[in-house]
């Protein structure tokens, strides 16, 4: 991640498939933003971007896609070591890694 961009987790309500989800992914694409990654089941899109830039891109999104954004989350490196840790546990990581060291 660049020295000067946070992780930002912003709301979407509105979003119903994964045509929504590539909806917000190509209007995100168009900006500096990195790292997309969009869920309509989860009703957010989460990306890395410079600070000064979400309320343009928060605009943006309401703007051309028509979905209601809500506020942003920005997280910390330990909320996103945290989640990346979850995600990872969600997968089923850790218990893998714990059979291939018991063998």
């Amino acid at each position: 991640m660049d020295n000067n961009n946070v992780t930002v987790i912003l709301p979407i309500q509105g979003m119903t498939c994964s045509g929504c989800e590539s909806h917000i992914n190509r209007t995100l694409e168009k900006t500096s933003a990195k790292n997309i990654k969009t869920s309509f089941r989860k009703k957010e899109t989460r990306f890395q971007i410079s600070e000064t830039e979400i309320e343009k891109v928060k605009a943006l999104i309401a703007e051309e896609t028509g979905y209601k954004v809500g506020k942003e989350n920005i997280l910390t490196s330990i909320e996103e070591f945290d989640n990346e840790k979850e995600v990872l546990h969600q997968k089923g990581f850790f218990s893998k890694m714990k059979e291939l060291f018991r063998s």
